[in-house]
């Protein structure tokens, strides 16, 4: 279990009263992961997270990530200021340092590389 709450420098940087808390569980065979972000203050609290799945890759340069992304849009967040894009092909491919948030796609990905398939 892994726990924030506000302190005097996290009030400088968000001006709310909160308590994060992360716990990863492994039992039976499955990995249960779960955050909980509670508002400790008066006023309303915004909050957005993710979750992030890594996954180790022999060789950069020959992985695809095939699925429905063709036509998508995605916030591009290696810009500054972060830029809406269209994908334009339907598999990605990483040639750098990559930091995407695709909107509204929907079915089954693959990432490919190496000899190595695996499903999302």
């Amino acid at each position: 279990v892994y726990e924030l709450i506000h302190t005097k420098e996290t009030l400088k940087m968000w001006d709310s009263r909160f308590q994060a808390r992360y716990q990863v569980e492994l039992s039976g065979g499955s990995l249960n992961l779960e955050l909980r972000v509670h508002n400790k203050g008066v006023e309303p609290l915004t909050f957005t997270g993710a979750l992030h799945t890594y996954f180790s890759v022999d060789d950069l340069e020959k992985l695809q990530i095939k699925g429905p992304f063709k036509g998508k849009k995605y916030l591009d967040k290696t810009c500054d200021p972060v830029e809406e894009k269209e994908e334009t092909e339907g598999a990605v491919k990483i040639d750098g340092f990559t930091e995407r948030v695709y909107q509204d796609v929907a079915g089954k990905g693959t990432i490919e590389g190496g000899g190595k398939s695996v499903v999302l």
